[in-house]
């Protein structure tokens, strides 16, 4: 079946922009605060940050290989500059084998078995050095994500922060949108409830795949930050955002801090990763056929870069969200130079 896709009006996007990570523990300020009484939370303790990955089915070996690229380089910015510890990162992948037969050897060419018992008369190698922690490898099924994503909701504590980050591919039929996964795919609804009950204090949601813009809707939390790369609009081809948000993070932190403060907010990546689609269409001579959005208000409706208000005063009514893009503004990823921010009077809490 051929689709139709809407394309808009080209769009040039010139920013300034950078990241840095937060590292954050609450007290509420006040009387309280100054009460002896009161027992006080280490300032010593600022949470601990983890993240979830999901990919989906890559369907053909040109795609697994793109999407093995892409996730490795995720892996690597997030236990790099963002200060991430891998054995609190977890892999979800479509091209994972069932637990059963995960990591388990291929057969040795000729038939012999494989981790064959030494001889006596061989030696084995002593003591080899422990090899670094890595993310944790699950099947990208459905139950597995619905499993994870119940683990998390129940072990995460209010200081923490959780990134969970989606790509492969995805559709809509008209009623809802699903990402595609081994057996039954996730539906935009069952991911909303799946993350519902969610409470650490930083929440980033970075929704890269075709269709994204239909899960914000159901992500849409309040003190939470979604991202997608895509409008709930007919953006059904395959995106660019994921590619896009890989060369921004290996950019160095120094280049990041686009108004020089020594920090880079997850607004102004966001508004990096925007030009950088821009460019790779640029480049390749294409209408832009995706339009990345922000939601951080919790009002379920994201906003494109170009839409964003500079403006960070409260609404005038009280009753009225704030507009996108203030709490992604307050939210670090890292410091000028590589080294974890840490937290200030200014930032938001959950």
């Amino acid at each position: 079946m051929v689709q139709f896709v809407a394309l808009r009006p080209f769009q040039v996007v010139v920013f300034g922009w950078g990241l840095s990570l937060l590292a954050l523990g609450l007290w509420p300020a006040g009387a309280a605060a100054d009460d002896p009484t009161v027992e006080r939370p280490a300032a010593s303790q600022p949470g601990s940050s983890h993240a979830l990955i999901v990919v989906g089915l890559p369907g053909d070996d040109a795609h697994r290989q793109l999407f093995d690229d892409i996730q490795r380089r995720w892996v690597a910015w997030l236990t790099g500059p963002a200060g991430f510890d891998p054995e609190r990162i977890t892999i979800l992948s479509g091209a994972e084998r069932r637990a059963n037969d995960a990591r388990q050897p291929e057969p040795a060419a000729g038939g012999s078995p494989p981790n064959k018992a030494a001889e006596p008369n061989e030696t084995t190698e002593p003591d080899k050095a422990a090899e670094p922690a890595q993310p944790r490898r699950r099947p990208g099924t459905r139950d597995e994500l619905e499993t994870v994503a119940r683990e998390l909701t129940e072990r995460l504590r209010p200081e923490d922060r959780l990134w969970v980050l989606t790509l492969g591919h995805a559709n809509h039929d008209g009623r809802r949108a699903y990402l595609h996964l081994p057996g039954p795919d996730v539906d935009d609804r069952t991911w909303g409830l799946l993350f519902e009950k969610l409470g650490c204090r930083e929440q980033i949601f970075w929704l890269t795949t075709s269709c994204a813009g239909w899960f914000v809707d159901r992500s849409s939390r309040e003190g939470r930050i979604v991202i997608a790369a895509t409008a709930a609009d007919m953006e059904y081809n395959e995106t660019e955002f994921p590619l896009a948000l890989c060369r921004v993070a290996e950019r160095p932190a120094a280049e990041l801090d686009g108004d020089g403060d020594g920090r880079v907010s997850v607004r102004e990546l966001f508004g990096a990763a925007v030009a950088e689609v821009t460019a790779i269409f640029t480049a390749d001579k294409r209408a832009p056929t995706e339009h990345a959005q922000l939601d951080d208000n919790g009002d379920r409706r994201g906003t494109e870069w170009d839409q964003l208000t500079d403006s960070d005063a409260p609404p005038a009514d009280a009753a009225q969200r704030p507009d996108d893009g203030q709490l992604a503004a307050k939210t670090y990823v890292l410091q000028d130079g590589g080294t974890p921010a840490t937290s200030d009077a200014s930032q938001t809490k959950n």
